[in-house]
């Protein structure tokens, strides 16, 4: 199987609507969405706006840090 592709370093200030909990990046084939931190008590989840997913991009193209 493929190596599970890791989400990029992007803040997220974006809240639950459900729980009013933190949103996290998740992605799942490929794709990004937000999806609650208290998952799995909380399972809401929400589109990636465009704002955010220019930022993603950008971190994406963004060498990787050194360590």
């Amino acid at each position: 199987p493929a190596p599970k592709k890791v989400a990029p370093q992007v803040e997220i200030t974006e809240t639950c609507v459900e729980c009013g909990g933190p949103m996290t990046l998740r992605n799942f084939r490929g794709r990004y969405f937000l999806g609650c931190a208290a998952y799995p008590k909380c399972k809401s989840t929400a589109k990636v706006s465009p704002e955010l997913a220019e930022r993603i991009k950008a971190a994406e193209a963004a060498p990787p840090a050194a360590s």
